[in-house]
């Protein structure tokens, strides 16, 4: 036995050792794929020699002897440390996912295949202007040369047991066509807006979906007497309208399911602000509200050629700087909201489904058998349908097909024009090239050092003629449909040279009712408001430190009115206890989104019971006639704040005598979610609902995997109405301040890192800036690594 012993001993341990050399040679194995950051290289493609010097976040700074050559130095770096993040999105975009990761991605691709992105960005690729297609034949040379920089391929390359295709330039195309499905988004509020005015009167449908809201703070054209732009309270449907007394299953507003309705506002949005002061120095303040993710969704880079100098942020997959500074310029987004897209009825011919009505007659429909590549399976086809105002991506509960009009398929769509920001000396340079910047709609503040600060609305800006693009309608009428886009000197355009300030944070742009030319939807203002309130201030002015500590600001103005009206329906001493537990929580409440606020938490719970308890009831009929239904409506809270200010009898749900009765239910429902296993639920802090779950594409798949790629959970601050807008999963993508030309005192934070690659150094370093909000510096520090290129002879 004692020789059985040890030899089970050797065994075990000859085991142990050669699993712990797998390791050892696996994990040598992955790190081998590293790319190279210092020696000599050469590279086809460059014209003449360039450097790249990393600092000790991994930010490379690219000194090239020309425009060209620092942009492919750009793509060599996105090459080398973000390719696999690049794949996923060219994928995405075009429906090909299946071909790289297999039949999960299937669902993927059924999605977005129909809406036949890759033959968009062919055509949008043939259309460029030669000079910005020079430049994005650079570009693409680089990346495709710093992924053949590499020893071995990135490390999910090697999990999946493939190799990656190369770079193309339609890829960056699909790339800049990405943000289109997100941020040129109104068609998906107009799907459900169709059963909403289908099961609802106008009356009580147009309540429901307002346009305007009591915190509204317009980019431009409100007063000191009006601030709001023209906002005023609508009027609540009358008892002719709707009456929730007295219901029954069989009546028109039946006894809604238990199950709460999905309304919002849903998270989203993005603050920037540009300010002027009396001494006419500038600044300006940026943070895209984005999905958290990893990698993130940006990548940090300083491009340095001749005497020019420009740092700031860009999405992999696409050359220039988005985001950023240069010797004389500050520029920042955010989504604009407004209206480029239109989903359009489509009327098929009863006796040929393959024919649709069209202006004077009728037309065919292109039908495609299209191919989805499935890695290690057998292909599917999936057949699309296309009419000549755009793809068919819908069909409504009635069985009415629905296809999207959207600037993405058109002429003038896609542009590569944010590459001329580069050698832009002043805001009128900007100006121009954002004009004709094709893309989705964009808010773009601009600050320069001649003391002027500016505002444009980019992308493509449609005409219509015959509806107001509020809701679904046919094209088929005469008269009906878009008339080419706006002229442009219909397009938002503002420049200061006088004391003042800018700011968006994607609440309404102008005064009613010449908003409503540009959108009938709009972001709730809350952040707006108090960027507005709190730039106002006579002390705050162009300081770096004043700019950086609002973003971070977690004041939260939608709660307030809420908290009011539930402690006003408390009596002094409820008959339920949880109810005096609850208001003590409620009354206590310092008006903070802080992520150690237990008392946040309990705001937060019973905001949204009240929100939903008014709501739900009144859009009850429309789940019923249409299941797939959603209340999306980003301006949500004006009419549940008005019926709960009102308290009308005749919305009060049947069965309770008063409202403050029913708003004490609420808060009973309220209560419990609040509840936690140990029965301490009260005391939970805000954080615990709000922790960071930041994940990479691999750490979906596996929680093991997940430990070591996802960015550690943590509690978190604010929520998506704050301006430190937060979740668990989106929230600011970065925060920069910067003043034009002062790059020593420019402050930015990112979350996660520069590199890609698991085992890089740079994979989370600088998260930590972002998570706790120090305000670390947007210039390069001392360089650790330094990278020289020379052009392959």
């Amino acid at each position: 036995m004692r020789r059985l012993g040890i030899i089970l001993f050797v065994i075990c341990a000859g085991v142990v050792g050669l699993v712990f050399a797998a390791l050892i040679g696996g994990w040598f194995f992955v790190r081998s794929s590293l790319p190279p950051l210092s020696g000599e290289l050469t590279a086809e493609g460059l014209v003449a020699e360039l450097t790249i010097n990393r600092d000790s976040l991994g930010v490379p700074t690219i000194r090239a002897a020309s425009l060209r050559d620092a942009v492919f130095g750009q793509g060599f770096v996105h090459g080398q440390d973000r390719f696999f993040q690049m794949d996923l999105l060219r994928r995405l975009v075009s429906g090909e996912m299946a071909a790289l990761v297999g039949e999960p991605a299937l669902s993927s691709d059924r999605q977005f295949r129909p809406y036949g992105y890759r033959r968009a960005a062919e055509f949008h690729l043939a259309e460029l202007d030669p000079a910005e297609r020079d430049l994005l034949e650079a570009y693409v040379d680089g990346v495709n040369a710093g992924l053949a920089s590499l020893s071995r391929l990135p490390p999910e390359y090697l999990v999946l047991r493939v190799d990656p295709e190369p770079w193309q330039p339609v890829d960056t195309m699909l790339s800049f066509l990405y943000f289109y499905i997100g941020l040129s988004t109104h068609y998906q509020s107009e799907r459900h807006l169709r059963p909403l005015y289908d099961a609802l009167p106008d009356e009580l449908a147009d309540f429901l979906t307002p346009d305007a809201s009591r915190f509204d703070a317009p980019v431009f054209g409100a007063s000191t007497e009006d601030p709001t732009g023209g906002y005023e309270p609508a009027a609540i449907p009358g008892p002719d309208v709707v009456d929730l007394r007295n219901r029954s299953a069989a009546s028109p507003w039946p006894i809604p399911d238990a199950v709460a309705l999905d309304f919002g506002p849903q998270p989203g949005g993005s603050n920037a602000w540009a300010i002027r002061g009396e001494d006419g120095s500038t600044l300006l303040a940026n943070d895209p509200h984005l999905a958290i993710s990893v990698p993130g969704i940006w990548y940090r880079v300083q491009l340095e050629w001749g005497q020019s100098r420009v740092l700031g942020v860009s999405p992999p997959g696409l050359p220039g700087v988005f985001v950023g500074m240069s010797r004389t310029l500050a520029w920042g987004v955010s989504a604009a909201i407004v209206d480029q897209t239109d989903l359009v009825e489509v009327e098929l011919d009863p006796d040929d489904p393959l024919r649709y009505r069209v202006p004077g007659g009728w037309d065919t429909l292109v039908v495609r058998d299209e191919e989805l590549v499935v890695r290690g399976a057998s292909s599917r086809t999936l057949q699309t349908r296309e009419t000549r105002w755009g793809p068919i991506l819908f069909t409504g509960d009635d069985d009415v097909p629905l296809a999207l009009r959207s600037p993405a398929f058109d002429p003038g769509g896609i542009t590569l024009r944010q590459l001329a920001i580069l050698e832009g000396t002043g805001i009128e340079d900007l100006v121009q090239a954002l004009r004709e910047l094709g893309g989705p709609g964009l808010s773009i503040l601009m600050a320069d050092r001649e003391g002027k600060i500016g505002w444009v609305v980019s992308g493509v800006l449609p005409r219509r003629e015959g509806f107001s693009g509020r809701r679904p309608v046919s094209f088929a009428t005469p008269g009906v449909g878009w008339a080419g886009v706006r002229d442009e000197e219909d397009r938002p355009v503002l420049i200061l040279d006088e004391p003042g300030r800018l700011h968006t944070a994607n609440q309404r742009l102008l005064p009613l009712p010449e908003s409503r030319e540009l959108s009938h939807l709009w972001m709730p203002p809350f952040r707006a408001t108090r960027i507005h309130d709190v730039t106002g201030r006579e002390a705050f002015g162009t300081g770096i430190e004043a700019s950086h500590d609002l973003q971070l600001d977690t004041r939260s103005l939608l709660h307030e009115p809420l908290r009011q009206i539930a402690l006003e329906a408390i009596p002094e001493d409820p008959e339920d206890e949880r109810l005096d537990s609850l208001r003590v929580y409620l009354r206590d409440w310092d008006g903070n989104a802080s992520s150690g606020s237990p008392h946040f938490r309990a705001v937060v719970r019973s905001g949204s019971q009240m929100l939903n308890g008014v709501l739900s009831p009144l859009l009850a009929p429309v789940r019923v006639e249409a299941p797939s239904f959603r209340y999306t409506w980003e301006l949500s809270h004006e009419p549940a704040l008005r019926i709960l200010e009102e308290q009308p009898d005749h919305l009060l749900p049947a069965g309770y005598p008063d409202w403050d009765r029913y708003i004490q239910g609420l808060l009973l429902l309220a209560f419990e979610t609040l509840e936690t296993p140990d029965g301490d639920g009260l005391s939970t802090p805000w954080g615990e609902d709000n922790r960071l779950s930041a994940q990479h594409p691999f750490g979906q798949i596996s929680p093991a995997l997940g430990r070591f790629l996802n960015l550690p959970s943590h509690r978190q601050p604010g929520w998506s109405g704050t301006v430190r807008a937060s979740s668990p999963t989106y929230g600011q993508s970065f925060r920069m301040v910067a003043r034009p030309g002062d790059f020593q005192t420019a402050t930015f934070q990112m979350p996660g890192g520069q590199s890609g690659h698991l085992m890089s150094r740079y994979y989370q370093r600088g998260h930590w800036a972002w998570a706790d909000g120090t305000p670390a510096r947007l210039e390069p520090g001392p360089s650790e690594y330094s990278l020289t290129l020379l052009p392959d002879p």
